[in-house]
């Protein structure tokens, strides 16, 4: 049976609707992550920013011209905060990537699941979960990759020079 393109949305808006409390859940977990995985790294950045012209730039808006020639400058900056940055995004896209199997499972059940049955669902599904988000994060790096060529090509390595390199 076909539903449709309308049929898909409603359906989804009424599996959200009937789950609202764990999509409740999700938003406060989410933020409790980005808050907890983000204050390791604020003391470093207020230490080489606040008192700097770049922060002062920043603040003020970002030009990506600028943005590639401060990265240029200061790569040695980038290079002592990287490790922490890479860090904290690899322990976000697990957590993100385990929620995922749970709310696939969810959504793709009729009825409510209670919060066990959505915890055993998300480690269980977790392997095929971080299959296919690795395949995803995979091609939008090559559509990114194959972008930034385009844009070479077209206006010019100089102007786009911080990603000369890749």
């Amino acid at each position: 049976m076909n539903i449709g393109t309308i049929g898909s949305v409603r359906l989804g808006i009424g599996k959200s609707l009937r789950n609202w409390r764990l999509l409740l859940l999700y938003y406060v977990f989410n933020l409790i992550t980005a808050i907890t995985l983000t204050l390791p790294i604020v003391p470093v950045s207020e230490r080489d920013f606040s008192r700097s012209v770049a922060g002062q730039r920043i603040m003020s808006g970002v030009s990506y011209a600028w943005y590639g020639e401060f990265v240029r400058v200061n790569h040695s900056l980038f290079d002592s905060i990287l490790p922490q940055i890479l860090f904290v995004s690899a322990v976000y896209v697990i957590l993100e990537v385990f929620w995922g199997g749970g709310f696939y499972s969810a959504f793709t059940r009729s009825g409510r699941q209670d919060v066990g049955e959505f915890l055993t669902s998300a480690w269980r599904n977790f392997l095929p979960q971080l299959t296919v988000s690795t395949v995803d994060a995979v091609v939008l790096c090559l559509i990114c990759l194959v972008s930034i060529r385009l844009l070479d090509f077209q206006i010019g390595p100089s102007s786009l020079g911080w990603h000369g390199n890749l």
